[in-house]
C-alpha cells in the first residue's frame, strides 16, 4: 500500500493519518478538506504529503479513500470522486450511519469498491487541532459490507486489506451488517446524543432566574451533558439520516420514562431501587 486519501479532514480524518503515518512513516497521504489552514498545518507537521484544493485526479493515486465528512453530503461527495475512481480502488467513511451511505454507493454506482466504516471513538471537540494519534487504541472500528457482495473473493480481498490497514491504529475490528450497525448506534449513541441535549434543554427551560440550577452544577451534570457540546451539523445530520431506528429507540427510552415517572409519582420505593441497580449492574459489567 503506498497512498491513503481523505476528504474530511478534522478530529477522525486527521486522527487517523497521525496514526498512520507513525506507523507508516513512507506512505502517501493526500487530503482535502473546505478548511484548507487544516491541511496546511498537516503538511508542516509532516502528517499529510499533499494538500488538495479541491477534489481532483490526485485521488487516482490513493489505494483507499477515507471520506471523512458529515454523512449528508457523503453523496455529494461519492459523485464529485467517482470519475477518478478504479475497481482497484477502495472508498470507505467514517460516518455514524451505514445503511444510508451504502444506498449513496450505490446510487453512485461504486457498491463494488465501497465498504463501510464507523470508529467507536470520538471527542465532543472537533476539527484537527483535536486530533491525535492514540484516539482509536483499544476502540471498537465497525465494518459494514455490501451483503450483496458477500460471496465475491475481489471485495472480500479489499476488506481484508482495509482492515489490515484499521489494525494499524491499535483498534478492534467488529463487522457487522449495516442495518444491525444501525439500530445498535441509535441505542448507543444516537440517543444518548439527544438525551444528553435535552438534559441542558430543560435546565435553560426551568432553571430559576438566579439561575440556581447553573450555580449548582456540579460533576454529575458535566458528565452526563459532556455530549451535548457536540457538532450540531454532524449531528442533526445523524438524526435525519437515522430517523427510523432513532425514533424506534427513542420510543422505548420515552416508554421507560413514562414508568420512572409513575414509580416515583406513587413513591415506589422498590421499582425505583430497582431501576438503579439494574442499570448500575449492566453499566458495570
Amino acid at each position: 500500500m503506498n497512498c491513503i486519501g481523505f476528504i474530511g479532514f478534522g478530529l477522525i480524518g486527521g486522527s487517523i493519518a497521525k496514526a498512520l503515518k507513525n506507523k507508516l512513516p513512507h506512505l502517501k497521504i493526500i487530503a482535502y478538506t473546505r478548511n484548507h489552514e487544516d491541511t496546511d498545518t498537516a503538511v508542516e507537521e509532516g502528517v499529510v504529503d499533499v494538500a488538495l484544493s479541491s477534489i481532483d485526479n490526485t485521488f487516482s493515486e490513493a489505494d483507499i479513500i477515507f471520506i471523512c465528512t458529515p454523512v449528508k453530503i457523503i453523496l455529494n461527495i461519492m459523485n464529485e470522486l467517482k470519475p477518478y475512481l478504479s475497481s482497484n480502488q477502495t472508498v470507505t467513511d467514517v460516518g455514524s450511519v451505514k445503511g444510508y451511505v451504502h444506498k449513496c454507493a450505490k446510487e453512485v454506482g461504486i457498491s463494488d469498491i465501497y465498504i463501510g466504516g464507523h470508529p467507536m471513538a470520538g471527542s465532543e471537540k472537533s476539527g484537527y487541532m483535536a486530533a491525535y494519534s492514540a484516539l482509536f487504541a483499544g476502540k471498537n472500528y465497525i465494518i459494514t459490507k455490501n451483503t450483496e457482495l458477500s460471496n465475491d473473493p475481489v471485495y472480500n480481498r479489499k476488506v481484508s486489506r482495509l482492515c489490515e490497514l484499521i489494525a494499524l491504529l491499535g483498534c478492534n475490528i467488529v463487522t457487522m451488517d449495516p442495518n444491525e450497525h444501525d439500530y445498535a448506534v441509535a441505542g448507543i449513541s444516537h440517543v444518548p446524543h439527544l438525551v444528553s441535549a435535552a438534559l441542558v434543554q430543560t435546565v435553560i427551560k426551568m432553571d430559576t432566574e438566579n439561575k440556581d440550577m447553573k450555580r449548582c452544577i456540579a460533576t454529575g451534570f458535566t458528565d452526563s451533558t459532556r455530549i451535548a457540546a457536540s457538532s450540531p451539523e454532524m449531528w442533526s445530520q445523524i438524526c435525519l439520516t437515522n430517523r427510523d431506528e432513532i425514533l424506534t429507540v427513542l420510543d422505548g427510552y420515552l416508554d421507560i420514562l413514562k414508568n420512572i415517572r409513575e414509580s416515583v409519582a406513587n413513591e415506589d420505593e422498590l421499582a425505583i431501587k430497582k431501576i438503579f441497580q439494574d442499570a448500575r449492574d449492566y453499566r458495570n459489567s
